[in-house]
């Protein structure tokens, strides 16, 4: 999951941009991304190609401990009323490169997991997400992002690495979030240089 933190324009649409952890563990790039406000439409397709919403991670924290990242998704009604995202399954495009996801679709139904590793690629065209294996041994916690209460502050983070939540409190500003959490500040930064143009 992952927390709306920001948007913008991208060839004249809107691009809603996504502070998320416990996902993406490598470099910036393209993604495919499922997510849940769309999950009965997936499960009606037989096919994967074509299905998942194009995405990309335009920055990753340097402590890739957190598995901290910027994801820039096309914003859609769905998105706008909720005013947060539910990443279901991302893929990287790229072969090789490695994830924690927190959940993956298949056989009709969605099967949560606390966290897991893509241990094996076989990659296809651009068109199709890559096919992956999963290694759920040792998985801690569930992915998550920060989470933002009724008063738009962060109270929250769930970290997928050791399924540690680092803090809770409906009081928490930014700022003292920052203070608790420094690792979030490089992202902070480019999110503000993003947002800027």
């Amino acid at each position: 999951s992952g927390t709306i933190v920001g948007t913008t324009k991208r060839n004249g649409e809107e691009y809603s941009i996504v502070l998320t952890a416990g996902h993406v563990v490598e470099g910036t790039g393209d993604l495919f991304v499922h997510l849940n406000t769309l999950e009965e439409k997936y499960r009606s397709t037989k096919k994967y190609e074509g299905a998942g919403i194009h995405a990309e991670v335009v920055a990753v924290s340097p402590q890739t401990k957190y598995d901290l990242a910027l994801v820039a998704i096309k914003t859609t009604p769905e998105i706008k009323k909720r005013g947060f995202v539910e990443i279901d399954l991302e893929k990287r495009i790229a072969k090789g490169n490695r994830m924690l996801i927190g959940g993956c679709p298949g056989f009709g139904s969605t099967f949560y997991a606390s966290s897991c590793q893509v241990t094996w690629v076989k990659e296809y065209n651009h068109l199709r997400p890559n096919v992956v294996h999963l290694d759920f041994r040792g998985a801690g916690g569930q992915s998550g992002g920060g989470v933002l209460n009724s008063n738009g502050k962060i109270s929250s983070v769930v970290q997928a690495a050791d399924g540690r939540r680092t803090y809770s409190s409906s009081q928490l500003s930014l700022r003292e979030f920052l203070e608790i959490n420094p690792e979030y500040s490089f992202l902070i930064g480019k999110l503000i240089l993003i947002m800027l143009g």
